[in-house]
């Protein structure tokens, strides 16, 4: 429940793979927030695998360090690289600045970030912590980009892209493979989409009715230029059947999907309130 004065309506799932899409530009408004809240409650909710790169299965957290298969005993994650760049650790704060130069601060904000910090006005700024992975970093073309694979298939999926700015744009898709040929799902994230920018989160989150994804990739898809993005908070599971799911997208959709024959209300709020 979002709050306390409630719009109520019901919806009938027909089939198993219906969706409903409840277009609404007001969501524009607090789309950020309310899409961190249902991110990490999805998080909580779903009992899954979460890494945020605060802990390191047999060791500590360095900025620097390479990340490969440390992830892999533990939770059955592995980072990879589509090209030549190698995926490392890096700290908030730290002088790799991968991120941090305060192109265009969001209204109201009165001073720059410092190196590799999101702006505290950003709802996941807390969930982020001290550590995210990145690829360095640079002046990238096409081509450029990280791979996620697992070794046991998940139907649920998510994390966070950290900076998304200037002229940057990542087309993340999951495949039921680990070599990235069969495709099963797809979406983009271009600066001046909802949450994106200097110094900001954007999520991104897949919920397929059926375990069919094995490897993430997130390719560079936007103008060659220089590139300074971060990954982090992510999380996998397996969504129940009977567990409806109401989600929110970078174009400020919401959508419901359940069970066939099974009834689903949707309740809504002007209001956000922080505590709830």
């Amino acid at each position: 429940m979002l709050g306390e004065n409630k719009n109520q309506f019901s919806l009938t799932c027909a089939t198993l793979n219906t969706v409903e899409r409840i277009n609404n530009q007001s969501l524009s408004s607090f789309y950020p927030l309310a899409a961190a809240v249902f991110f990490l409650a999805s998080i909580s909710a779903q009992a899954g695998t979460l890494i945020d790169f605060e802990t390191i299965p047999g060791g500590a957290p360095a900025n620097g360090l390479i990340i490969s298969n440390e992830f892999q005993q533990a939770y059955g994650v592995t980072f990879r690289t589509i090209a030549t760049e190698t995926v490392s650790l890096v700290q908030t704060g730290s002088a790799a600045n991968v991120f941090g130069f305060c192109l265009s601060p969001p209204a109201g904000v009165q001073d720059c970030t410092t190196a590799n910090h999101l702006y505290q006005e950003d709802p996941l700024v807390e969930a982020v912590g001290s550590f995210f992975i990145s690829l360095g970093g640079g002046n990238v073309a096409q081509g450029y980009g990280l791979i996620v694979d697992l070794d046991a298939p998940v139907s649920q999926a998510g994390g966070v892209i950290l900076d998304l700015d200037a002229s940057d744009q990542w087309t993340v898709r999951t495949y039921s493979d680990t070599n990235g040929l069969m495709q099963t799902g797809q979406a983009i994230f271009s600066a001046g989409d909802p949450s994106t920018g200097d110094g900001r989160s954007t999520l991104w989150f897949f919920n397929h009715q059926t375990a069919d994804i094995r490897e993430i990739r997130f390719l560079y898809t936007g103008p060659s230029l220089a590139v300074g993005e971060g990954f982090n908070l992510f999380n996998f599971g397996q969504l129940p059947i009977d567990v409806p799911l109401l989600s929110v997208d970078t174009s400020r959709q919401l959508f419901l999907s359940g069970r066939i024959g099974r009834t689903y209300r949707v309740e809504s709020t002007d209001s956000l309130p922080a505590s709830n």
